[in-house]
């Protein structure tokens, strides 16, 4: 296959970091702000560490572990990463930064991010520890990586360009905005408000919103609907889920209230009751709250499995699939073998088990 640009997915980011680690080759990773670029360099540190047999690990670097350390260079002087000078005997040697990893047999990513919001300076001074893994007398482990992430120029983040030689020190890729598929894989195993991932189902070019001649402050991204999540989650008041929602995603946030008020014309213990009366419903707004409250349902009570189930046979295959990828977030451990206790469930499961799986 051809490809037009170097866009990459989240998955396909995570394999390129995979690649980076086996030869030490340093990593430019690109993309809009929220997206993840910094939870993708995670996720991969975790996924090494579980290929490479060794505890993951944020804090305390040491043997048997591998390491992620998160380092903000925007928030960084020059001399903060080469190290203060210290004379000593009329010689100056240069103290080590307490924030890069000391013990020269572990492992692990040093992942810097905002690198280009940096000044020159700053860029500067990381140019040789990117390339020559080492600055003044500081040498970096031979098992580690560095990735660096930043921002577009068309972010309004006020980034500085990366000099010729720092940016050929690094190959470049750029991770683009996840398919709604992708993300709500994400947002289920993260347990986000249904209400939320329901509507980005139902609209997903709200998923990212970012237009650079706006003044809000507060604009749709992955990242600020896990914002909007958090702060909504178990808030019924319509006024209350408005003001915080407006707070985490901007004025995105009346369609998505407008969304949400759809449920009021749902009677799920009805359909719960007569599962057949699913197939009458056409309008989508509706199709996509009933199984917002369906899995609401299934999480406060976990014995409605089975009614719950009872309505796929009546949605549509793609209102099906979704369903159960709902429910199967709601509870992921031995999720096969639950489904497989019952008929309705062991049915669901051959009949769209592929379409559910990770």
């Amino acid at each position: 296959l051809m490809r037009t640009d170097n866009q990459l997915s989240h998955k396909e980011l995570k394999f390129l970091i995979k690649k980076c680690y086996k030869t030490k080759q340093a990593l430019f990773i690109h993309g809009h702000p929220g997206i993840g670029k910094s939870s993708v360099v995670r996720e991969a540190s975790k996924e090494l560490s579980n290929e490479l047999d060794l505890n993951y690990s944020e804090d305390e670097i040491e043997d048997g572990k591998f390491g992620f350390i998160d380092v903000r260079l925007s928030q960084l002087d020059p001399t903060d990463i080469r190290g203060i000078p210290i004379i000593h005997e009329n010689r100056v040697s240069w103290s080590t930064p307490s924030f890069l990893p000391q013990n020269p047999t572990g492992t692990g990513i040093l992942f810097l991010d905002e690198l280009n919001l940096a000044p020159p300076l700053t860029q500067a001074s990381a140019q040789q520890l990117v390339l020559d893994r080492k600055i003044g007398d500081y040498r970096l482990p031979n098992d580690w990586l560095v990735v660096a992430a930043g921002n577009l120029l068309d972010d309004k983040a006020n980034i500085f360009d990366l000099s010729a030689p720092l940016a050929n020190r690094f190959i470049h890729a750029e991770l683009k905005v996840p398919s709604i598929e992708d993300w709500t894989n994400w947002a289920l195993k993260n347990t986000l408000d249904e209400r939320i991932i329901a509507y980005l189902n139902y609209k997903p070019s709200s998923l990212f919103m970012f237009d650079e001649n706006t003044k809000s402050q507060s604009f749709p991204t992955p990242r600020s609907w896990k914002f909007c999540s958090d702060i909504v989650r178990n808030e019924s008041n319509e006024d209350n889920v408005l003001l915080l929602s407006y707070s985490s995603v901007g004025s995105i946030a009346y369609d998505f209230m407008a969304f949400v008020k759809v449920a009021k014309k749902i009677d799920l213990q009805k359909l719960l009751k007569n599962p057949k009366l699913v197939e009458e419903i056409i309008e989508p707004s509706i199709k996509f709250n009933i199984l917002s409250g369906f899995a609401e349902l299934y999480r406060r009570d976990k014995k409605l499995r089975d009614k719950i189930l009872g309505t796929c046979d009546y949605m549509q295959a793609e209102f099906g699939i979704l369903l159960l990828r709902f429910l199967r977030g709601q509870d992921r451990d031995d999720w096969s073998k639950r489904m497989m206790a019952s008929d309705i469930g062991g049915e669901l499961l051959m009949k769209y088990g592929k379409y559910v799986a990770d």
